[in-house]
């Protein structure tokens, strides 16, 4: 990123200091798992800032506010802001399925420098749990997205399961712009190292909404890779570029199947920055 630097290089008189640090998440709740976002107050060891103040939003699938929170963090401890607990403050019955949107902010009058913070989004049931680092976040405003747009670059990569047993798919949480029919372009890598090609479009997608993609509904996976019958193996390679905007990509979690994916992001000509650093 432009507005951070490495250890020993000099910062640009231009440079403007990061007061709003934040991220974005798919959350899900059903009666087999449920979501919660993991965190240590360590801006207050790392940077001697005495405090900073959260605020966490929750919003439903098609992007609108229904729940916020808002924690002053003063010490260097652990927290967790729950899904299930802001279902409950929003009066939602939390025996029912619910997909939507998690964003936490944290607001300081110092320097924070990085415009990410270290959340861990975690997936949670009975018997499992997979974790994620900060993914998205939301930019600050238009300067923050031109200093960190410079580059397009094909944008993630993640293993599937072909077999019927699986539903393999990825989720992203849209910016402040709403777009009209978005272009997937994906490639398919399989254990024999054969690639196949292909697009789909999505339907439209609202600001701040969630979107969850079923690949079987838009990709043949038996007949295009991904492991063959059987389901073994599954090298897939997926690199999605949505014109003009991007994805984020959840663990694949269907019946307790979890695929964790560890992308390294780029950047997309909106606000909403995937995949954190």
């Amino acid at each position: 990123m432009e507005s951070t630097l490495a250890a020993g290089q000099s910062v640009s008189l231009t440079r403007r200091p990061v007061f709003r640090s934040s991220a974005i998440f798919p959350v899900l709740h059903t009666a087999a798992y449920s979501s919660r976002v993991l965190f240590m107050g360590y801006w207050l060891l790392k940077r001697q800032i005495p405090e900073v103040q959260l605020l966490a939003t929750l919003r439903d699938q098609p992007g609108a506010i229904i729940a916020r929170r808002s924690i002053l963090v003063t010490e260097p401890k652990a927290f967790a802001v729950r899904l299930p607990d802001l279902l409950a403050e929003a009066q939602l019955p939390v025996e029912e399925d619910f997909t939507g949107s998690l964003e936490l902010e944290i607001f300081s009058t110092r320097d924070l420098v990085y415009p990410y913070p270290a959340f861990v989004l975690n997936y949670y049931g009975p018997e499992f749990m997979a974790s994620v680092h900060t993914t998205g976040r939301v930019y600050n405003d238009i300067e923050d997205l031109r200093e960190n747009e410079d580059t397009i670059v094909p944008e993630c990569g993640f293993d599937i399961l072909s077999d019927a047993a699986y539903s393999p798919f990825f989720a992203f949480v849209n910016g402040v712009y709403a777009y009209e029919r978005p272009r997937i372009d994906w490639t398919i890598v399989d254990e024999h190292n054969q690639a196949t090609h292909g697009f789909f479009t999505l339907p439209d997608v609202p600001p701040y909404s969630t979107q969850v993609v079923e690949l079987r509904r838009y990709i043949d996976l038996a007949a295009g890779g991904g492991g063959g019958g059987g389901g073994g193996g599954g090298g897939g390679e997926g690199h999605y570029q949505v014109t003009p905007q991007l994805l984020r990509l959840l663990p694949a979690l269907r019946g307790r199947q979890f695929r964790a994916a560890t992308p390294r992001p780029q950047h997309h000509p909106h606000l909403l920055r995937q995949f954190g650093r």
